[in-house]
């Protein structure tokens, strides 16, 4: 079994530098068809991964999926001194972002 995880991170991420990806990608073409002939199993593993079947597509991998968290998942915003959680399931625009509280940093003079 090969373990690649986050698959999103080392291959995947537009945010990575070119020669991680490149290097990533390069490697897992090589071992995949190594694997394959050695009845390897490839697991990637993602818990943000945004184009799951271009990916699966590429590996000619089966996808399972789970929406379990052992955490609530959050998403927050900040604006100037707030921070706002944000409702994808509101009902008008208006209760998209609710206050969350307000913040206050405290900087120092000596930098």
């Amino acid at each position: 079994m090969f373990l690649l995880h986050p698959l999103h991170t080392p291959c995947f991420c537009t945010g990575e530098p070119k020669w991680i990806s490149k290097y990533c990608f390069l490697l897992l073409t090589q071992f995949s068809s190594v694997m394959f002939t050695a009845n390897i199993q490839i697991v990637g593993m993602s818990a943000t991964i945004g184009n799951l079947h271009e990916v699966a597509t590429f590996l000619h991998a089966e996808i399972y999926t789970q929406d379990f968290r052992p955490v609530e998942l959050k998403e927050y915003v900040k604006c100037e001194d707030g921070l706002y959680a944000v409702n994808w399931n509101a009902a008008c625009p208006d209760e998209f972002l609710t206050l969350e509280r307000k913040l206050s940093f405290s900087v120092s003079s000596v930098l």
